[in-house]
Protein backbone atom coordinates (compact mmCIF):
# COMPACT_ATOMS: atom_id res chain seq x y z
CA UNK A 1 0.00 0.00 0.00
CA UNK A 2 2.88 2.38 0.91
CA UNK A 3 4.75 1.57 -2.30
CA UNK A 4 1.56 2.22 -4.26
CA UNK A 5 1.09 5.60 -2.55
CA UNK A 6 4.68 6.64 -3.32
CA UNK A 7 4.24 5.65 -6.93
CA UNK A 8 1.06 7.72 -7.20
CA UNK A 9 2.78 10.71 -5.54
CA UNK A 10 5.68 10.56 -8.02
CA UNK A 11 3.26 10.47 -10.95
CA UNK A 12 1.42 13.53 -9.63
CA UNK A 13 4.68 15.44 -9.03
CA UNK A 14 5.86 14.67 -12.52
CA UNK A 15 2.55 15.83 -13.95
CA UNK A 16 2.74 19.10 -11.99
CA UNK A 17 6.42 19.67 -12.73
CA UNK A 18 7.36 19.48 -9.04
CA UNK A 19 10.80 18.07 -8.17
CA UNK A 20 11.26 16.33 -4.83
CA UNK A 21 14.96 15.69 -5.46
CA UNK A 22 17.28 17.78 -3.22
CA UNK A 23 19.19 20.78 -4.80
CA UNK A 24 22.21 19.90 -6.91
CA UNK A 25 25.55 19.89 -5.20
CA UNK A 26 28.22 22.53 -5.85
CA UNK A 27 29.82 22.34 -9.31
CA UNK A 28 33.59 21.85 -9.57
CA UNK A 29 36.35 20.46 -11.72
CA UNK A 30 40.01 20.60 -12.64
CA UNK A 31 41.82 23.02 -14.88
CA UNK A 32 44.73 21.03 -16.14
CA UNK A 33 46.93 19.50 -13.45
CA UNK A 34 47.60 22.54 -11.27
CA UNK A 35 44.28 24.35 -10.87
CA UNK A 36 40.84 23.46 -9.57
CA UNK A 37 37.55 25.38 -9.79
CA UNK A 38 34.34 25.26 -7.80
CA UNK A 39 31.12 27.19 -7.40
CA UNK A 40 28.50 26.62 -4.70
CA UNK A 41 24.97 25.54 -5.51
CA UNK A 42 22.86 28.59 -6.35
CA UNK A 43 25.94 30.52 -7.58
CA UNK A 44 28.09 33.18 -5.93
CA UNK A 45 31.89 32.97 -5.63
CA UNK A 46 33.78 31.16 -8.36
CA UNK A 47 36.88 29.84 -6.57
CA UNK A 48 39.93 28.90 -8.57
CA UNK A 49 42.63 27.29 -6.44
CA UNK A 50 45.99 25.63 -6.94
CA UNK A 51 49.50 26.63 -7.91
CA UNK A 52 49.17 26.96 -11.68
CA UNK A 53 49.82 30.32 -13.39
CA UNK A 54 47.50 30.05 -16.37
CA UNK A 55 43.77 29.98 -16.91
CA UNK A 56 43.67 28.51 -20.43
CA UNK A 57 42.21 30.16 -23.51
CA UNK A 58 38.66 29.15 -24.32
CA UNK A 59 36.28 30.06 -27.15
CA UNK A 60 32.60 30.25 -28.05
CA UNK A 61 32.75 26.66 -29.30
CA UNK A 62 34.91 25.45 -26.42
CA UNK A 63 33.72 27.47 -23.41
CA UNK A 64 35.20 27.58 -19.91
CA UNK A 65 34.09 24.65 -17.72
CA UNK A 66 32.02 27.00 -15.52
CA UNK A 67 30.33 28.66 -18.52
CA UNK A 68 27.02 26.95 -17.70
CA UNK A 69 27.03 28.87 -14.40
CA UNK A 70 28.22 32.20 -15.89
CA UNK A 71 25.09 34.15 -14.99
CA UNK A 72 25.21 33.02 -11.35
CA UNK A 73 28.84 34.06 -10.77
CA UNK A 74 29.01 37.22 -8.62
CA UNK A 75 32.68 37.13 -7.58
CA UNK A 76 35.92 35.40 -8.53
CA UNK A 77 38.74 34.26 -6.27
CA UNK A 78 42.11 33.57 -7.96
CA UNK A 79 45.32 32.18 -6.51
CA UNK A 80 48.28 34.56 -6.31
CA UNK A 81 50.14 32.38 -8.81
CA UNK A 82 47.90 33.34 -11.78
CA UNK A 83 49.70 35.27 -14.51
CA UNK A 84 47.39 34.73 -17.47
CA UNK A 85 43.60 34.89 -17.71
CA UNK A 86 42.61 33.10 -20.87
CA UNK A 87 40.30 34.03 -23.73
CA UNK A 88 36.57 33.88 -22.94
CA UNK A 89 37.40 32.89 -19.33
CA UNK A 90 34.59 35.00 -17.82
CA UNK A 91 32.57 35.62 -20.96
CA UNK A 92 29.06 36.96 -20.23
CA UNK A 93 29.34 36.71 -16.45
CA UNK A 94 26.70 39.42 -16.31
CA UNK A 95 26.46 39.44 -12.52
CA UNK A 96 30.21 39.65 -11.94
CA UNK A 97 30.28 43.23 -10.65
CA UNK A 98 33.92 43.53 -9.52
CA UNK A 99 37.27 42.06 -10.39
CA UNK A 100 40.64 42.87 -8.83
CA UNK A 101 43.63 42.39 -11.11
CA UNK A 102 46.12 44.44 -9.08
CA UNK A 103 49.33 43.27 -7.39
CA UNK A 104 49.65 43.62 -3.64
CA UNK A 105 52.59 41.65 -2.26
CA UNK A 106 51.82 42.36 1.38
CA UNK A 107 48.40 40.81 1.01
CA UNK A 108 49.74 38.02 -1.20
CA UNK A 109 47.50 39.15 -4.09
CA UNK A 110 47.89 38.00 -7.66
CA UNK A 111 49.94 39.72 -10.38
CA UNK A 112 48.22 39.37 -13.77
CA UNK A 113 50.50 39.81 -16.78
CA UNK A 114 48.33 38.90 -19.77
CA UNK A 115 44.65 38.80 -20.63
CA UNK A 116 42.98 36.78 -23.33
CA UNK A 117 40.61 37.85 -26.07
CA UNK A 118 37.05 38.50 -24.82
CA UNK A 119 38.13 37.33 -21.35
CA UNK A 120 35.62 39.70 -19.66
CA UNK A 121 33.30 40.43 -22.59
CA UNK A 122 29.73 41.05 -21.50
CA UNK A 123 30.51 41.05 -17.78
CA UNK A 124 28.72 43.25 -15.24
CA UNK A 125 31.96 44.83 -13.98
CA UNK A 126 31.49 48.44 -12.87
CA UNK A 127 35.11 49.47 -12.38
CA UNK A 128 38.41 47.90 -13.36
CA UNK A 129 42.04 48.69 -12.60
CA UNK A 130 44.59 47.47 -15.13
CA UNK A 131 47.95 46.55 -13.54
CA UNK A 132 51.16 47.91 -15.06
CA UNK A 133 52.22 44.33 -15.77
CA UNK A 134 49.53 44.09 -18.49
CA UNK A 135 50.96 45.54 -21.71
CA UNK A 136 48.13 44.63 -24.08
CA UNK A 137 44.38 44.77 -23.58
CA UNK A 138 43.39 42.27 -26.26
CA UNK A 139 40.52 42.16 -28.72
CA UNK A 140 37.05 42.56 -27.11
CA UNK A 141 38.58 42.08 -23.64
CA UNK A 142 35.96 44.23 -21.88
CA UNK A 143 33.58 44.69 -24.79
CA UNK A 144 29.89 45.19 -24.03
CA UNK A 145 30.44 45.51 -20.29
CA UNK A 146 27.46 47.83 -20.20
CA UNK A 147 27.79 48.66 -16.49
CA UNK A 148 31.50 49.55 -16.71
CA UNK A 149 31.86 53.18 -15.64
CA UNK A 150 35.55 53.57 -14.90
CA UNK A 151 38.86 52.20 -16.16
CA UNK A 152 42.05 53.05 -14.24
CA UNK A 153 45.40 52.22 -15.83
CA UNK A 154 48.29 51.63 -13.45
CA UNK A 155 51.84 52.44 -14.51
CA UNK A 156 55.15 52.40 -12.71
CA UNK A 157 58.30 54.40 -13.32
CA UNK A 158 61.62 53.19 -11.99
CA UNK A 159 65.32 54.03 -12.36
CA UNK A 160 67.06 57.35 -12.05
CA UNK A 161 68.82 60.16 -13.88
CA UNK A 162 68.58 59.32 -17.57
CA UNK A 163 67.67 55.67 -17.13
CA UNK A 164 64.00 55.93 -16.21
CA UNK A 165 61.81 53.06 -17.37
CA UNK A 166 58.02 53.26 -17.36
CA UNK A 167 55.84 50.16 -17.50
CA UNK A 168 52.17 50.05 -18.33
CA UNK A 169 49.66 49.36 -21.06
CA UNK A 170 51.13 49.74 -24.56
CA UNK A 171 48.15 48.74 -26.64
CA UNK A 172 44.37 48.88 -26.34
CA UNK A 173 43.27 46.30 -28.85
CA UNK A 174 40.44 46.02 -31.32
CA UNK A 175 37.05 46.50 -29.68
CA UNK A 176 38.62 46.28 -26.22
CA UNK A 177 35.96 48.54 -24.67
CA UNK A 178 33.42 48.54 -27.47
CA UNK A 179 29.83 48.94 -26.33
CA UNK A 180 30.70 50.01 -22.78
CA UNK A 181 27.79 52.43 -22.85
CA UNK A 182 28.14 53.62 -19.22
CA UNK A 183 31.90 54.33 -19.43
CA UNK A 184 32.62 57.93 -18.40
CA UNK A 185 36.14 57.87 -16.93
CA UNK A 186 39.54 56.91 -18.35
CA UNK A 187 42.22 57.56 -15.73
CA UNK A 188 45.81 56.63 -14.92
CA UNK A 189 47.93 56.40 -11.78
CA UNK A 190 51.73 56.41 -11.85
CA UNK A 191 53.46 54.90 -8.82
CA UNK A 192 51.80 56.54 -5.83
CA UNK A 193 51.12 59.86 -7.53
CA UNK A 194 47.71 61.46 -7.71
CA UNK A 195 45.25 60.00 -10.16
CA UNK A 196 45.00 61.79 -13.52
CA UNK A 197 41.98 61.75 -15.83
CA UNK A 198 43.96 60.70 -18.88
CA UNK A 199 45.17 57.63 -20.70
CA UNK A 200 48.54 56.26 -19.52
CA UNK A 201 51.84 57.68 -20.74
CA UNK A 202 52.93 54.25 -21.98
CA UNK A 203 50.04 53.86 -24.43
CA UNK A 204 51.14 53.67 -28.08
CA UNK A 205 48.27 52.11 -30.00
CA UNK A 206 44.47 52.36 -29.88
CA UNK A 207 42.93 49.63 -32.00
CA UNK A 208 40.00 49.40 -34.36
CA UNK A 209 36.68 50.19 -32.63
CA UNK A 210 38.52 50.21 -29.28
CA UNK A 211 36.01 52.63 -27.72
CA UNK A 212 33.23 52.35 -30.26
CA UNK A 213 29.71 52.95 -28.88
CA UNK A 214 30.98 54.20 -25.52
CA UNK A 215 28.01 56.52 -25.51
CA UNK A 216 28.71 58.22 -22.15
CA UNK A 217 32.38 59.02 -22.77
CA UNK A 218 32.52 62.83 -22.93
CA UNK A 219 36.26 63.58 -22.76
CA UNK A 220 39.43 61.79 -23.82
CA UNK A 221 42.81 63.12 -22.71
CA UNK A 222 46.35 61.93 -23.42
CA UNK A 223 49.48 62.17 -21.31
CA UNK A 224 51.91 64.85 -22.47
CA UNK A 225 49.87 65.64 -25.62
CA UNK A 226 49.93 61.98 -26.61
CA UNK A 227 53.42 62.08 -28.07
CA UNK A 228 53.82 58.31 -27.58
CA UNK A 229 50.58 57.46 -29.39
CA UNK A 230 51.52 56.25 -32.86
CA UNK A 231 48.19 55.13 -34.30
CA UNK A 232 44.41 55.07 -34.02
CA UNK A 233 42.46 52.18 -35.50
CA UNK A 234 39.45 52.54 -37.76
CA UNK A 235 36.34 53.57 -35.87
CA UNK A 236 38.32 53.95 -32.64
CA UNK A 237 35.79 56.39 -31.15
CA UNK A 238 32.83 56.07 -33.50
CA UNK A 239 29.38 56.41 -31.96
CA UNK A 240 30.77 58.01 -28.79
CA UNK A 241 27.78 60.34 -28.89
CA UNK A 242 28.67 62.25 -25.70
CA UNK A 243 32.26 62.91 -26.79
CA UNK A 244 32.47 66.71 -26.90
CA UNK A 245 36.22 67.29 -26.95
CA UNK A 246 39.46 65.51 -27.64
CA UNK A 247 42.98 66.83 -28.10
CA UNK A 248 44.49 64.70 -30.82
CA UNK A 249 47.85 63.10 -30.00
CA UNK A 250 50.94 64.67 -31.52
CA UNK A 251 52.30 61.22 -32.35
CA UNK A 252 49.71 60.12 -34.92
CA UNK A 253 49.83 61.03 -38.60
CA UNK A 254 46.33 60.26 -39.80
CA UNK A 255 42.70 60.09 -38.73
CA UNK A 256 41.55 56.67 -39.94
CA UNK A 257 38.26 55.64 -41.46
CA UNK A 258 35.17 56.31 -39.30
CA UNK A 259 37.41 57.26 -36.36
CA UNK A 260 35.05 59.92 -34.95
CA UNK A 261 31.89 59.09 -36.87
CA UNK A 262 28.64 59.98 -35.05
CA UNK A 263 30.36 61.64 -32.08
CA UNK A 264 29.23 64.79 -30.28
CA UNK A 265 32.34 66.82 -31.16
CA UNK A 266 31.67 70.54 -31.52
CA UNK A 267 35.12 71.48 -32.82
CA UNK A 268 38.35 69.69 -33.63
CA UNK A 269 41.96 70.76 -34.14
CA UNK A 270 43.99 68.66 -36.54
CA UNK A 271 47.60 69.36 -35.50
CA UNK A 272 50.52 69.69 -37.90
CA UNK A 273 51.36 65.99 -37.58
CA UNK A 274 48.09 64.98 -39.29
CA UNK A 275 48.66 64.35 -43.00
CA UNK A 276 45.49 62.48 -43.93
CA UNK A 277 41.85 62.30 -42.85
CA UNK A 278 40.19 59.04 -43.80
CA UNK A 279 36.81 58.10 -45.25
CA UNK A 280 33.83 59.06 -43.07
CA UNK A 281 36.24 60.13 -40.31
CA UNK A 282 33.77 62.77 -39.05
CA UNK A 283 30.60 61.58 -40.76
CA UNK A 284 27.30 62.37 -38.98
CA UNK A 285 28.97 64.63 -36.41
CA UNK A 286 25.97 66.93 -36.45
CA UNK A 287 27.31 69.30 -33.77
CA UNK A 288 30.75 69.77 -35.37
CA UNK A 289 31.02 73.46 -36.31
CA UNK A 290 34.73 73.92 -37.02
CA UNK A 291 37.73 71.82 -37.99
CA UNK A 292 41.05 73.68 -37.75
CA UNK A 293 43.74 72.18 -40.01
CA UNK A 294 47.31 73.07 -39.05
CA UNK A 295 49.11 71.12 -41.79
CA UNK A 296 49.00 72.85 -45.17
CA UNK A 297 49.78 69.51 -46.87
CA UNK A 298 46.97 67.62 -45.15
CA UNK A 299 44.66 65.69 -47.47
CA UNK A 300 41.06 64.53 -47.02
CA UNK A 301 39.54 61.34 -48.37
CA UNK A 302 37.50 62.32 -51.42
CA UNK A 303 34.08 61.39 -50.15
CA UNK A 304 31.06 63.54 -49.40
CA UNK A 305 30.73 62.22 -45.83
CA UNK A 306 34.35 62.63 -44.72
CA UNK A 307 33.19 65.79 -42.93
CA UNK A 308 29.61 66.98 -42.29
CA UNK A 309 28.12 69.55 -44.64
CA UNK A 310 27.90 72.22 -41.92
CA UNK A 311 31.50 71.89 -40.66
CA UNK A 312 33.67 74.86 -41.62
CA UNK A 313 37.19 73.76 -42.55
CA UNK A 314 39.62 76.44 -41.37
CA UNK A 315 42.92 76.39 -43.23
CA UNK A 316 45.84 78.58 -44.27
CA UNK A 317 46.12 79.88 -47.81
CA UNK A 318 48.44 77.08 -49.04
CA UNK A 319 46.25 74.19 -47.90
CA UNK A 320 45.48 73.34 -51.52
CA UNK A 321 44.34 69.74 -50.93
CA UNK A 322 41.82 70.68 -48.25
CA UNK A 323 40.52 73.59 -50.31
CA UNK A 324 40.20 71.32 -53.35
CA UNK A 325 38.27 68.78 -51.25
CA UNK A 326 35.99 71.52 -49.92
CA UNK A 327 35.25 72.85 -53.40
CA UNK A 328 34.70 69.38 -54.86
CA UNK A 329 32.06 68.45 -52.28
CA UNK A 330 30.68 71.96 -51.59
CA UNK A 331 31.97 72.00 -48.00
CA UNK A 332 32.24 75.39 -46.28
CA UNK A 333 35.79 76.53 -45.66
CA UNK A 334 37.56 79.59 -44.35
CA UNK A 335 41.11 80.63 -45.16
CA UNK A 336 42.77 82.17 -42.11
CA UNK A 337 45.28 85.00 -42.17
CA UNK A 338 48.80 85.03 -40.75
CA UNK A 339 48.66 84.05 -37.09
CA UNK A 340 45.53 81.99 -37.80
CA UNK A 341 43.15 84.88 -37.37
CA UNK A 342 39.95 85.18 -39.36
CA UNK A 343 40.05 87.45 -42.39
CA UNK A 344 37.88 90.53 -42.41
CA UNK A 345 36.67 92.31 -45.53
CA UNK A 346 38.89 95.27 -44.68
CA UNK A 347 41.98 93.09 -45.22
CA UNK A 348 41.15 92.56 -48.89
CA UNK A 349 41.63 94.74 -51.93
CA UNK A 350 40.13 94.08 -55.31
CA UNK A 351 42.70 92.91 -57.84
CA UNK A 352 40.62 91.85 -60.85
CA UNK A 353 37.07 91.42 -62.14
CA UNK A 354 36.49 87.96 -63.57
CA UNK A 355 32.79 88.40 -64.30
CA UNK A 356 30.86 91.66 -64.27
CA UNK A 357 27.46 91.72 -62.62
CA UNK A 358 24.27 92.78 -64.40
CA UNK A 359 20.56 92.80 -63.81
CA UNK A 360 20.45 89.19 -64.99
CA UNK A 361 23.37 87.62 -63.12
CA UNK A 362 25.81 88.13 -60.27
CA UNK A 363 29.47 88.79 -60.95
CA UNK A 364 32.78 87.73 -59.45
CA UNK A 365 35.95 89.50 -58.48
CA UNK A 366 39.35 88.47 -57.18
CA UNK A 367 40.47 90.00 -53.89
CA UNK A 368 43.90 89.81 -52.27
CA UNK A 369 44.68 89.98 -48.54
CA UNK A 370 47.24 92.69 -47.85
CA UNK A 371 48.69 90.70 -44.92
CA UNK A 372 49.10 87.15 -46.19
CA UNK A 373 48.52 87.48 -49.92
CA UNK A 374 45.61 85.06 -50.00
CA UNK A 375 43.52 85.52 -53.13
CA UNK A 376 39.83 84.84 -52.81
CA UNK A 377 36.88 84.95 -55.15
CA UNK A 378 34.19 87.33 -53.96
CA UNK A 379 30.71 87.75 -55.42
CA UNK A 380 29.41 90.96 -56.97
CA UNK A 381 25.72 91.17 -56.21
CA UNK A 382 23.24 91.31 -59.07
CA UNK A 383 21.52 94.62 -59.84
CA UNK A 384 18.13 94.81 -58.16
CA UNK A 385 16.61 98.23 -58.91
CA UNK A 386 17.28 101.24 -61.16
CA UNK A 387 15.14 104.25 -60.25
CA UNK A 388 14.86 107.97 -60.94
CA UNK A 389 14.48 109.99 -57.77
CA UNK A 390 12.77 112.76 -59.78
CA UNK A 391 10.37 111.70 -62.48
CA UNK A 392 8.61 115.05 -63.20
CA UNK A 393 10.04 118.46 -64.17
CA UNK A 394 8.23 121.79 -64.62
CA UNK A 395 8.25 123.24 -68.08
CA UNK A 396 10.78 126.08 -68.49
CA UNK A 397 11.26 126.21 -72.23
CA UNK A 398 14.72 124.78 -71.73
CA UNK A 399 16.03 121.19 -71.73
CA UNK A 400 15.17 119.21 -68.62
CA UNK A 401 17.03 115.92 -67.85
CA UNK A 402 17.70 113.93 -64.65
CA UNK A 403 21.26 114.18 -63.38
CA UNK A 404 23.48 111.27 -62.28
CA UNK A 405 22.69 112.17 -58.68
CA UNK A 406 18.97 111.76 -59.42
CA UNK A 407 19.46 108.08 -60.31
CA UNK A 408 19.64 105.38 -57.61
CA UNK A 409 20.84 101.85 -58.44
CA UNK A 410 20.81 99.17 -55.74
CA UNK A 411 22.02 95.56 -55.73
CA UNK A 412 20.36 92.48 -54.28
CA UNK A 413 22.07 93.12 -50.93
CA UNK A 414 20.42 96.53 -50.71
CA UNK A 415 23.71 98.40 -51.27
CA UNK A 416 23.64 101.58 -53.37
CA UNK A 417 25.99 101.56 -56.36
CA UNK A 418 28.10 104.72 -56.58
CA UNK A 419 27.05 107.26 -59.27
CA UNK A 420 30.64 107.25 -60.52
CA UNK A 421 29.99 103.79 -62.00
CA UNK A 422 27.52 104.96 -64.67
CA UNK A 423 26.48 107.76 -67.02
CA UNK A 424 23.05 109.32 -67.61
CA UNK A 425 22.10 110.57 -71.09
CA UNK A 426 18.80 112.06 -72.25
CA UNK A 427 17.48 110.38 -75.38
CA UNK A 428 14.95 113.11 -76.21
CA UNK A 429 14.97 116.93 -76.21
CA UNK A 430 13.47 117.14 -72.75
CA UNK A 431 11.82 120.51 -73.47
CA UNK A 432 8.20 119.99 -74.43
CA UNK A 433 5.50 119.06 -71.97
CA UNK A 434 5.14 115.26 -72.13
CA UNK A 435 7.09 112.05 -71.62
CA UNK A 436 10.83 111.78 -72.23
CA UNK A 437 13.43 109.00 -71.84
CA UNK A 438 16.88 108.79 -70.32
CA UNK A 439 19.56 106.12 -70.82
CA UNK A 440 21.65 104.89 -67.87
CA UNK A 441 24.78 103.02 -68.85
CA UNK A 442 27.62 101.53 -66.80
CA UNK A 443 31.15 102.70 -67.53
CA UNK A 444 33.75 100.30 -68.92
CA UNK A 445 35.76 100.29 -65.69
CA UNK A 446 32.73 99.55 -63.46
CA UNK A 447 31.97 96.23 -61.76
CA UNK A 448 28.73 96.07 -63.73
CA UNK A 449 27.60 95.91 -67.32
CA UNK A 450 24.48 96.79 -69.24
CA UNK A 451 22.23 99.80 -69.79
CA UNK A 452 18.72 100.82 -68.77
CA UNK A 453 16.07 103.21 -70.11
CA UNK A 454 13.89 105.09 -67.69
CA UNK A 455 11.14 107.66 -68.32
CA UNK A 456 10.29 111.07 -66.91
CA UNK A 457 7.81 113.83 -67.72
CA UNK A 458 7.91 117.58 -68.30
CA UNK A 459 4.76 119.13 -66.88
CA UNK A 460 3.25 122.62 -66.93
CA UNK A 461 3.49 124.34 -63.62
CA UNK A 462 0.08 125.00 -62.11
CA UNK A 463 -1.25 127.65 -59.74
CA UNK A 464 -3.53 127.87 -56.72
CA UNK A 465 -6.68 129.76 -55.78
CA UNK A 466 -5.84 132.29 -53.09
CA UNK A 467 -9.31 133.64 -52.29
CA UNK A 468 -12.93 133.71 -53.50
CA UNK A 469 -15.31 136.59 -52.67
CA UNK A 470 -19.05 135.89 -52.63
CA UNK A 471 -21.78 138.05 -54.13
CA UNK A 472 -25.41 137.61 -55.09
CA UNK A 473 -25.29 134.75 -57.59
CA UNK A 474 -21.65 135.56 -58.29
CA UNK A 475 -18.10 134.67 -57.18
CA UNK A 476 -14.93 136.74 -57.57
CA UNK A 477 -11.93 134.35 -57.87
CA UNK A 478 -8.34 135.39 -57.13
CA UNK A 479 -5.29 133.21 -57.89
CA UNK A 480 -1.55 133.32 -57.92
CA UNK A 481 -0.07 134.48 -61.22
CA UNK A 482 1.96 131.87 -63.17
CA UNK A 483 3.62 133.18 -66.32
CA UNK A 484 6.40 130.67 -67.04
CA UNK A 485 5.31 128.84 -70.18
CA UNK A 486 1.69 129.72 -69.47
CA UNK A 487 -0.76 131.21 -72.02
CA UNK A 488 -3.70 131.36 -69.65
CA UNK A 489 -5.89 129.71 -67.04
CA UNK A 490 -8.96 127.53 -66.77
CA UNK A 491 -11.33 127.64 -63.83
CA UNK A 492 -14.04 125.09 -63.21
CA UNK A 493 -16.93 125.23 -60.80
CA UNK A 494 -19.28 122.47 -59.72
CA UNK A 495 -21.84 121.85 -57.03
CA UNK A 496 -20.31 118.40 -56.52
CA UNK A 497 -16.80 117.82 -55.23
CA UNK A 498 -16.12 115.12 -57.83
CA UNK A 499 -16.74 117.47 -60.77
CA UNK A 500 -18.56 114.69 -62.62
CA UNK A 501 -21.53 116.69 -63.92
CA UNK A 502 -22.85 120.22 -64.06
CA UNK A 503 -19.38 121.70 -64.49
CA UNK A 504 -19.04 125.40 -65.40
CA UNK A 505 -15.78 126.06 -67.25
CA UNK A 506 -14.22 129.53 -67.60
CA UNK A 507 -11.11 130.31 -69.65
CA UNK A 508 -8.77 133.25 -69.07
CA UNK A 509 -6.34 133.79 -71.96
CA UNK A 510 -4.23 136.41 -70.23
CA UNK A 511 -1.32 134.78 -68.36
CA UNK A 512 -0.86 137.96 -66.31
CA UNK A 513 -4.42 137.92 -65.00
CA UNK A 514 -4.93 137.14 -61.32
CA UNK A 515 -8.71 137.47 -60.88
CA UNK A 516 -12.01 136.68 -62.57
CA UNK A 517 -15.56 137.71 -61.69
CA UNK A 518 -18.00 134.91 -62.46
CA UNK A 519 -21.51 136.38 -62.51
CA UNK A 520 -23.30 134.28 -65.08
CA UNK A 521 -24.71 130.79 -64.67
CA UNK A 522 -24.51 130.77 -60.87
CA UNK A 523 -27.46 130.38 -58.50
CA UNK A 524 -28.04 132.38 -55.36
CA UNK A 525 -27.16 130.95 -51.96
CA UNK A 526 -25.56 127.91 -53.54
CA UNK A 527 -22.23 126.27 -52.64
CA UNK A 528 -19.65 125.66 -55.36
CA UNK A 529 -16.35 123.86 -55.54
CA UNK A 530 -13.65 125.66 -57.55
CA UNK A 531 -10.38 124.50 -59.14
CA UNK A 532 -7.84 126.21 -61.40
CA UNK A 533 -5.16 125.07 -63.81
CA UNK A 534 -2.79 126.66 -66.29
CA UNK A 535 -2.58 125.88 -69.99
CA UNK A 536 -0.22 126.33 -72.88
CA UNK A 537 -1.06 126.32 -76.57
CA UNK A 538 0.90 123.94 -78.73
CA UNK A 539 0.30 124.49 -82.40
CA UNK A 540 -3.14 125.42 -83.72
CA UNK A 541 -6.02 124.67 -81.35
CA UNK A 542 -3.92 122.26 -79.24
CA UNK A 543 -3.39 122.72 -75.53
CA UNK A 544 -1.36 121.21 -72.73
CA UNK A 545 -2.56 121.68 -69.18
CA UNK A 546 -1.15 121.61 -65.72
CA UNK A 547 -2.79 119.53 -63.03
CA UNK A 548 -5.91 120.94 -61.37
CA UNK A 549 -5.32 122.75 -58.10
CA UNK A 550 -6.85 121.67 -54.81
CA UNK A 551 -10.57 122.43 -54.45
CA UNK A 552 -11.70 125.68 -52.91
CA UNK A 553 -15.29 125.84 -51.61
CA UNK A 554 -17.47 128.99 -51.49
CA UNK A 555 -21.23 129.78 -51.29
CA UNK A 556 -22.92 132.54 -53.21
CA UNK A 557 -25.20 135.04 -51.54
Amino acid sequence: MIKKSIAILLIVCMALGVCLIPSAAAASGDIGEDLHWSIPSGGGMLSITGEGDTIPDYSIDTPAPWAAHAQSITDVSLPKSIKHIGAYAFYECVNLKQMDLLTNVKQARLSIETLGESSFEGCGIRSIQIPYTVEVIPKNCFAWCEDLREVVFREIRSGGLDTFVTQGVLEIGEGAFEGCSALTTLASVRNQEARQTQLPSTLATIGKNAFSACESLATVKFYDSGENIVSFGEGAFNNCRALKSITLPTGITEIPRECFMSTGLTSIKLPANITFVGEDAFAFCTALKYADIYNNACAFFEGEDTTPDQTVLRVMKNADKVIAYAKQFAKPYEVLCTGRIAHSDKMFKRTAITQKASALKAGEMLQTCGSCGYVRTAPIAKIQTVKLTKTAFYYTGKKQCPSVEQVIITDTNGAVIAPSAYTVTCQTAGIAVGTHSVKIKFKSDADYEGSFVRYYTVVLKGTTIQSVNSGSAKLNVHWKKQTVGTNGYQIRLCKKSNFKSGVILKTVRNPKATALLINKGLARKTGYYLQIRTFRTVGKNKYVFSAWSKSFGRKTK
